[in-house]
This record gives structure tokens, C-alpha cells and sequence, in this order.
């Protein structure tokens, strides 16, 4: 049936190949299709492998130059690239960028000088690469279009539909790259000068207060001590001048309340409620990222409050105050010393995670107790803003595991939940990576802080926390592809070695989608429940249908007579992020009435068939 159903794609490969040649030679442009003879600026392509910006993966080049007979039909299953931009405006050229699709293979860009006219082919781009520097435009004119599309195939290729519009405008005013920075001491950071299309040539730069931070000839500045400095360029040539605002050591904001916690860490690092007691049954519950972006800082800050994000978790609240435990994946770093992801969603062309500290207020009021923070956001502003974030999340006193301190820092998570004691692990996998960003980190932090999974960290992880006395282990994942509904062959054979090292339950997360679960079966004759991704929890991210449902895991362990630790109850509740619900932005909301307050949610009945449908038969829809 494969060869069949491989041999009718390239009948119609080949078909659609010969259509495309003979419209080409008619001469119909809307193809967009590039000429036989590729110019210089089509083989624009990196000659070395690249790593891939979304996984950190190094992916292999496409060939450097590909003729129009390899272009030989469309691909309807490819979508459009999204979250396109125009990242950088230089005498190198106008940078574009666009965010990775599923199943592309590689991307086409093209550019236009009108938004509604035929854009001309410019070049092919690696799988792993996600921008694209134009050089040779016209720079006499006042705007520039870029348009993208996916690849699929390894050629012939098929193409998908085009992106929108990236536009890119003549800088009329000296501008500079940045208004507003933020930055601790001892940091640098390169501003730029624009106007026109490129960079001012007799730029002259100088700081309102060097004893905070200094300005070179080239507009490096540099940290010194903490405060704010204005920055100012001027230009005689134009007659003109730019400010830009700079803040050194920005501090975290107070806490919004003061908490009691209810697990405190003993002196042999485990992790009780003393006001608990003991029974023979314990309810935890778990869920996926905890995300605070751009969208989520601007709707939930004020003049006079500053951050409070604690309407996200009102509706899903009485949940975790109901289990015993309450456990969630923190994807974002929290280090006021560097910008946020409100004022600048990518650093040096790469997506950044950075919250306030204040995100956790609303986890602490939200009742969750334990955070994995092991993702691939860990790297995105080096060691010291990955310290900054274990910080906060000590001062606000979680228990937590996924990122570290030290190489002297306990690497498990034992939490006594009831008198049963749980281990904890959480990891990053190859299938995911750290976005690229732990390359700059020597070979010692990176061992170090971080948490990437091998089966060997693994298997001496599950063995410490058994010694440690754990009953029962659950691995939290950072894995898979974006926007990808079906877990990945990595996905699958990191759960089967998690399962066969004594893992007990598998929880995933990362790819902003709610994939399927099933039962790992041991070759030791146990049964490992895995659910591949249960989504993001709480997030603004609405790139494909489906990214803002999630699934709450809710299991029961139970002390049997014999002493033995089993899973006793085993469901999911299903919960949908409303981006705006009345007054409140960003919530996240049972998808059951009995849960959520009486609440009738716009879409519920499509929401719950759609997620039923990903997580599939195997697992129950918790019954309250």
C-alpha cells in the first residue's frame, strides 16, 4: 500500500511538472517561479549546516540552487508562514524573518514593491533557517514587500501558499534600534542608528550618566552600576538626534501578597505539608506551560499596580486547591535585569521568554505548589538570567526541579504527599533543544544548569530519587515540534526508555498542541501512562486551531494494604485559554460546567470534541 500510494505522488509530481513547464513557457508569472538560471542573490543560502531556530536541532542544507523543474505542484497540507517581521534595517541589507512550519522542508522567499503585485523569486533557504537578509533591493523606493512559503519533499518539491506581507519602510528620522533597554551590570549591548536604508555613517553617541553606563564611538554601550541613563545620538550630516532610555539592574517588583506555602522543604530536602496528615490516597494534579509573553504583559499591567496576573488562573483555582499537589511546567525566565517579552519579543534574531516575577503571584494564588522548569527557553538570556529566574522562584518558595544552581544542587524532586512520596524529574530532549542559545555557554554550565535529557542522567536521576525513597516517579518533558498534533519518533523513544529506566508516569509538554495518550508497556511487565503534550496551560499563542486548548491531569495514587503505591484514578479535565472573557484577558477555563462555575463557554462543545479527539479513547474525561 506505501509503494502504491508513493508511486501514484510521483505520477502526480510528475503530471503537475509538466503543466508548470508548459505554463512556463507561455511566460505566466503568477507562478512565481524562479528563472532556469539562478543570479547571485538565489543562492543566497548558508553553506554550512544551520541550526534549526525552533529546536536548536543542526539541520542539514538544502542544495544550494534549485532549478524550476524542481518546483512540480502545490502542497495543500502546508500552511503559511506566520509571525513574519522585518527584524533589522542595516547596510547589510533589510533582515526578514517568519516562524518555522510543520512539514516544511524548506522555504521560498520572494519580494514586491507593491503589496498586490507579482513578488520575484529571491532564494531558497535551508529547513533550518528562519531569516533571510536582502541586499540588492531597490533602495530608491520608499517600501519593500517579502513574501515567504514552505517547501515540502526532498524534489521534486511542492510549494505552499504564500505569507503575508513583510513590510519594510524607508526610516524617514534618525532612529534607533532600541528606545527603551534594559540590561544588568557588566552586560553590553550594540545599539544602531538607521535612516533611509541603512546605518548613519557620522553617528556621534554619548550618555547622560557614564558612572551607570558608557557609549563608545560605535554605539556599544556598556553596564557600569545600576540607574537609568538616557542615551543620545546625533547626526550633523541630517541635521537630527535620537534618545533612547536605559535602565541598569532593573529590579523585581514586591510581592503582591504574602504567601504560606503549603509544602516547606525539610533538612533532607524532601518536600511535605506538615498541616496534611497521612491517608492512603493522594490527588495531584498536573499541567502543561505556564507561559507570560508580550500580548499577556501588556493586558495585565497598570499605572498604579504595575503586573497582576492572577485573573489567568481564577476559574481553574478551586482545582488545585482541591488535590493534594499541584504541579505545572514554567516556560518563561524570570530576570528583571533584562528586557521583557513585552518590550522585545526577539534578542539577536531569537525568540526570548521573560517574564515579571510577579507571573508567579498568580501560581501562588492560583494553588499550584511544585514547578518543572526545565525548557527550551532556559538559555535564552545566558547564565545569569537563568540564576535570576531560580531565584525568584526560590523567594517565592516553590518546589521545583529542571534547572540548577549548582553542580552541589540536588538534581530530584522528593515531595511527601500524604505520607506517599513522589519523585520528581524534568527534561529538555533532543527533539526540543534549548532554541540554539546554550552554544555560547561553556560545556561546564551547560552540564551544569541545565537539564538536557540523555538515558544515562536518567537512569542515575530515577535511581537517586528511589534512594531517596520515592514510591512512585513522574518525568516531565520538554519534547516535540511545534504545531505538530502527533508526537515525533524522538517523542516516542524517550518515553519507551523513561518507561523500561522505572519511570511511573510521563507527562509532556512544548509542542502548544494537546497530543495523544496512551500506555507505555515495560519489558519488566508494568504500564506506564504517557500523555504526549497536554498543551500549553496558560498562554497567548494562537497560531493553529487548537493551541489554546490544554488538558489538566488529574490522577489518585493509592496506598494498598500491602503497602504498595498504585494508580488508582487516572483522568484529564479539558480547559481552553480565553483570550478575552468580559473584562479579563488570558484565562484559562474548565471545559465543564461543574468545574468552572455554572459557565457556558463560547465553542465548548467544539472545544471538548476537538480535544477528546487528540487525546483519543484510552483515557476518561475526570467526572467530578
Amino acid at each position: 500500500m506505501r509503494r502504491l500510494r508513493r508511486a501514484r505522488r510521483r505520477l502526480l509530481l510528475a503530471l503537475a511538472l509538466a503543466v508548470v513547464s508548459a505554463v512556463r513557457l507561455v511566460g505566466c508569472p503568477r507562478l512565481f517561479l524562479p528563472d532556469a538560471n539562478p543570479s547571485a542573490a538565489d543562492a543566497i543560502v548558508p553553506e554550512t549546516a544551520e541550526a534549526d531556530a525552533e529546536t536548536g536541532n543542526v539541520m542539514e542544507p538544502m542544495p544550494l540552487v534549485i532549478d524550476a523543474a524542481d518546483i512540480a505542484g502545490t502542497d495543500d497540507s502546508l500552511m503559511a508562514p506566520y509571525g513574519t517581521k522585518v527584524l533589522r534595517i542595516s547596510d547589510e541589507g533589510t533582515q526578514v524573518y517568519w516562524k518555522k512550519i510543520e512539514g516544511a522542508s524548506g522555504y521560498e522567499v520572494a519580494r514586491s514593491y507593491h503589496v498586490d503585485s507579482v513578488p520575484e523569486h529571491l532564494a531558497y533557504v535551508t529547513k533550518g533557517s528562519f531569516t533571510f537578509t536582502d541586499a540588492n533591493f531597490n533602495h530608491d523606493v520608499g517600501k519593500v514587500y517579502y513574501f515567504v512559503r514552505g517547501l515540502s519533499g526532498e524534489g521534486p518539491y511542492a510549494v505552499g501558499p504564500w505569507s503575508k506581507p513583510i513590510e519594510a519602510s524607508f526610516v524617514s528620522e534618525l532612529t534607533l534600534s532600541r528606545e527603551v533597554w534594559y540590561l544588568p551590570r557588566g552586560d553590553s549591548y550594540q545599539f544602531e542608528a538607521s535612516y533611509g536604508w541603512g546605518n548613519v555613517a557620522d553617528a556621534q553617541w554619548s550618555s547622560s550618566d557614564e558612572q551607570v553606563a558608557t557609549i563608545d564611538a560605535k554605539g556599544l554601550l556598556s553596564a557600569e552600576s545600576s540607574g537609568t541613563v538616557q542615551v543620545q545620538c546625533v547626526s550633523k550630516t541630517l541635521g537630527q538626534s535620537a534618545e533612547a532610555t536605559v535602565t541598569v539592574d532593573r529590579q523585581a517588583e514586591p510581592m503582591l501578597a504574602k504567601y504560606t506555602p503549603r509544602y516547606v522543604q525539610e533538612s533532607d530536602g524532601t518536600w511535605t505539608n506538615p498541616d496534611a496528615g497521612e491517608a492512603r490516597d493522594a490527588v495531584i494534579a498536573m499541567v502543561g506551560d505556564l507561559m507570560c509573553m508580550g500580548p499577556q504583559l501588556t493586558s495585565h499591567y497598570s499605572e498604579e499596580g504595575g503586573y497582576d496576573f492572577n485573573e489567568c488562573y481564577r476559574y481553574v483555582k478551586p482545582i488545585f486547591e482541591e488535590s493534594d499537589l499541584a504541579v505545572g511546567n514554567l516556560e518563561t525566565l524570570l530576570a528583571s535585569a533584562y528586557p521583557y517579552s513585552g518590550e522585545a519579543g526577539y534578542i539577536n534574531g531569537k525568540p526570548v521568554c521573560n517574564a515579571p516575577a510577579r507571573y508567579l503571584d498568580a501560581l501562588r494564588y492560583g494553588g499550584l505548589d511544585v514547578l518543572c522548569l526545565a525548557n527550551n527557553h532556559n538559555a535564552d538570556l545566558g547564565t545569569r538570567a537563568a540564576g535570576m529566574t531560580l531565584a525568584q522562584v526560590e523567594r517565592y518558595r516553590f518546589a521545583h526541579t529542571g534547572l540548577f544552581s549548582s553542580e552541589d544542587e540536588e538534581r530530584t524532586l522528593l515531595v511527601d504527599v500524604r505520607g506517599i512520596k513522589v519523585g520528581f524529574v524534568s527534561y529538555v530532549d533532543a527533539t526540543c533543544g534549548f532554541n540554539g542559545q546554550e552554544r555560547t555557554w561553556s560545556e561546564r554550565d551547560r552540564e551544569t544548569l541545565l537539564n538536557a535529557y540523555s538515558p544515562e542522567r536518567a537512569a542515575t536521576d530515577i535511581a537517586r530519587l528511589r534512594q531517596r525513597g520515592a514510591e512512585y516517579v513522574i518525568a516531565y518533558l520538554h519534547w516535540g515540534i511545534k504545531n505538530n498534533f502527533s508526537p515525533v519518533e524522538g517523542q516516542e523513544l524517550t518515553a519507551r526508555e523513561l518507561a523500561d529506566a522505572g519511570v511511573d508516569y510521563i507527562v509532556g509538554s512544548h509542542p502548544h498542541l494537546v497530543q495523544r495518550y496512551e500506555e507505555l508497556h515495560t519489558s519488566d511487565g508494568r504500564s506506564v501512562p504517557c500523555i504526549y503534550s497536554v498543551g500549553d496551560f496558560n498562554s497567548y499563542i494562537h497560531q493553529v486551531k487548537g493551541n489554546l486548548d490544554s488538558v489538566l491531569m488529574r490522577i489518585r495514587l493509592h496506598r494498598t494494604k500491602n503497602g504498595r503505591v498504585i494508580l488508582a484514578e487516572n483522568a484529564y479535565v479539558p480547559c481552553h485559554i480565553y483570550r478575552h472573557y468580559g473584562e479579563e484577558s488570558f484565562v484559562t477555563m474548565p471545559m465543564d460546567k461543574a468545574l468552572n462555575g455554572g459557565a457556558d463557554m463560547p465553542a465548548m462543545r467544539a472545544i471538548l470534541e476537538r480535544i477528546s479527539m487528540q487525546v483519543g479513547e484510552e483515557l476518561p474525561r475526570y467526572e467530578p
